[in-house]
């Protein structure tokens, strides 16, 4: 389109010329350099223009200016990352023995990211990820909100890969380490989660439950396998079958009252 004379007559440097994008917005004058001229035989020399350097805007010449980065930032969260990072070597070579290798690490940053915050959500990880110096350590992950809620649901669904995983965290425990069995209960209410029950508890909170069975490394105090039980499961049945589940043959069981000294023994 045609450049209105009254845009092409406001003052700009020399040696440029004024374009019209064709689109209203404050860039739809843009203003480009003279970095040459092209010769044609037989012909006028022509002229050659480079980059854009600024704009026409309000009857004035803005120039360009500096766009905001869109890759990472200048500085990232470090010491808490780093030190993270620097003990879970075991780990990652447990997730490579269990998964394919950008799932291996995809779960790893998101247990990191977990542990740095332990409360963020799905849809902010990838947030937390560009700001951390996790980032540097586990470059190219793809966090959205999206991808992170598929692979955590795809996971759900693959009791053998995680039984697998289990298995290895188990078999790294050394013969001087104890490990022990625990349990607790989460408020759920959910009416989506088959789990979701009334527990023993419920007359107290007055609200559903689900059951989470988990064994720990307690020299290293690092978790080793969990699972996810009803809520109104009693604790004798379900702590009997994470114990088979996971084919644990040493342990310590941590129980209360609502588990009877005969299944205790069982």
């Amino acid at each position: 389109m045609a450049v209105p004379e009254e845009v092409k007559k406001v003052p700009r440097p020399v040696n440029t010329t004024v374009y019209d994008a064709g689109r209203d917005g404050p860039k739809r004058f843009f203003v480009r350099e003279r970095i040459g001229c092209k010769y044609i035989k037989g012909h006028n020399p022509q002229p050659v223009y480079g980059k854009v350097i600024g704009y026409i805007y309000e009857g004035k010449f803005i120039p360009k200016g500096l766009e905001l980065r869109t890759d990472k930032p200048d500085s990232l969260s470090f010491g808490s990352a780093a030190f993270a990072y620097s003990v879970c070597q075991t780990l990652k070579q447990e997730l490579f023995e269990s998964f394919e290798i950008k799932t291996a690490l995809t779960l790893l940053t998101i247990a990191l990211l977990r542990v740095l915050k332990p409360r963020v959500p799905n849809s902010r990880l990838n947030s937390l990820y560009e700001r951390s110096w996790i980032s540097m350590f586990i470059p190219g992950i793809q966090l959205s909100g999206n991808t992170v809620s598929k692979l955590l649901n795809n996971l759900g669904k693959d009791a053998e890969k995680r039984r697998h995983f289990f298995a290895r965290r188990l078999s790294n425990v050394s013969g001087f380490e104890h490990i022990a069995i625990d349990g607790t209960l989460k408020q759920d209410s959910s009416i989506v989660n088959d789990l979701s029950g009334f527990s023993y508890k419920s007359r107290l909170k007055g609200c559903h439950d689900i059951s989470v069975i988990y064994a720990y490394d307690i020299e290293r105090m690092e978790p080793l396998c969990a699972q996810v039980f009803p809520g109104h499961c009693i604790d004798a049945s379900a702590y009997r079958e994470f114990i088979r589940e996971n084919k644990i043959e040493k342990g310590i069981i941590v129980a209360d009252k609502g588990f009877p000294s005969s299944k205790l023994a069982d």
